[in-house]
């Protein structure tokens, strides 16, 4: 979870994260992430449990909120309580990797 706070009041359309999805390396895209700006949930996408293990790739998570205006916002990914019974980790926790959180 991250929590931002603005000196002022901001127009928020979405939030992007900036992730890595590499399955074969244990690291998974998020169940789902939600957006709450002044308190009350904004936004929030989810992703389905790949049935399988793709390639490798550097991904944008784009979050819409309902326009709004905030001066604090929180972003709150929850990640895969265990990796798939089809993997080699399988019934272990995944990764997740993000390296940028974008607010639009």
């Amino acid at each position: 979870e991250v929590s931002l706070a603005f000196d002022r009041e901001k127009a928020i359309e979405s939030a992007t994260l900036s992730v890595l999805e590499d399955n074969g390396a244990w690291i998974f895209l998020p169940r789902c992430v939600e957006v709450f700006a002044n308190g009350k949930l904004a936004g929030r996408e989810e992703w389905p449990v790949p049935v399988a293990a793709g390639p490798a790739a550097l991904k944008f998570l784009e979050i819409p909120v309902t326009k709004t205006t905030t001066n604090n916002l929180q972003v709150k990914v929850i990640n895969w309580k265990h990796i798939p019974d089809w993997h080699s980790g399988k019934g272990t926790p995944p990764w997740f990797f993000i390296d940028e959180l974008l607010i639009n």
